[in-house]
């Protein structure tokens, strides 16, 4: 992880690149407040709702953006070693289904 700008612990804007090794898995989860992610490399899979459904994931190559609205449970696949920048309103906050 490397934090470009700002602090995701802090309150404020913030922007952070991840990288994510292959076949990587976020279970069901929210934020508080909006994500926006960009895939710089590789292939992620994003899907919304309770349940994990492969069938209903759509796919981020390198370039794509998509945004994780404030309380949307979400799941995420990095089929291939990924690179995804982040950027939101600190404090960043994940929130696993059932916590």
């Amino acid at each position: 992880m490397l934090v470009l700008e700002g602090h995701p612990k802090q309150e404020g804007m913030f922007t952070m690149r991840l990288r994510v090794p292959a076949d990587s898995r976020l279970d069901v989860h929210w934020h508080p407040r909006d994500e926006r992610v960009t895939i710089l490399s590789g292939l992620v899979r994003v899907g919304f709702g309770e349940v994990w459904d492969e069938g209903t994931m759509a796919s981020f190559g390198p370039g794509s953006f998509y945004l994780n609205p404030p309380e949307s449970l979400h799941y995420v696949w990095c089929v291939e070693d990924s690179e995804l920048q982040l950027t939101g309103m600190g404090p960043w906050e994940v929130h696993f289904q059932g916590e």
